[in-house]
């Protein structure tokens, strides 16, 4: 809502700097090109002066906030950070929209505020390993097949089992 307020608010302005400049050439005074630059230059400024004047930008990064995570559904969310994530860069954005931060010090606040969150993570997760105790069964369900080959079958379980346990040995190393 906020956005077709500053849309209404910037085509007003518009308007009026045109009124102006319609006024000043019927008055039919004649000018140097300079001159009417100039005296345009003024009236383009007043009215930018006016506008940055009325546009707040910090209420205009809420209202975005808002929208966007008021509408989350709609979005393509793979790459949208969670709202608690941009909710606390919130103040970061607004240094940079009011130049309290040099370009330069950008990427190292940039670079800080990733090692913070990456402190709040391990970069190693622990799983246990459960031996499965299932294998006797198994064996004992091959030694009573009638019509298959045995042997090959125990073979074969024997090598699964074995592989397994030397995978468990290589991953608590």
């Amino acid at each position: 809502m906020i956005n077709l307020k500053l849309i209404y608010f910037i085509r007003h302005v518009a308007e009026e700097l045109r009124i102006l400049i319609v006024k000043t050439v019927s008055k039919g005074h004649k000018m140097s090109i300079n001159d009417a630059t100039q005296e345009f230059n003024n009236m383009f400024n007043l009215k930018l002066q006016i506008i940055n004047d009325s546009f707040n930008p910090t209420d205009h990064l809420n209202q975005a906030v808002k929208f966007i995570y008021g509408n989350y559904n709609i979005f393509e969310r793979t790459y949208l950070v969670e709202k608690a994530n941009i909710l606390r860069y919130i103040p970061f954005i607004q240094d940079l929209i009011y130049g309290k931060i040099s370009d330069d010090g950008i990427t190292e606040l940039i670079k800080d505020e990733d090692k913070k969150i990456i402190a709040d993570y391990s970069m190693l997760e622990e799983h246990t390993f459960l031996i499965d105790r299932s294998d006797k069964y198994t064996l004992n369900t091959i030694k009573k097949f009638e019509h298959l080959n045995k042997d090959i079958l125990e073979d074969e379980y024997h090598n699964y089992h074995k592989q397994l346990r030397q995978d468990a040995i290589i991953l608590a190393k």
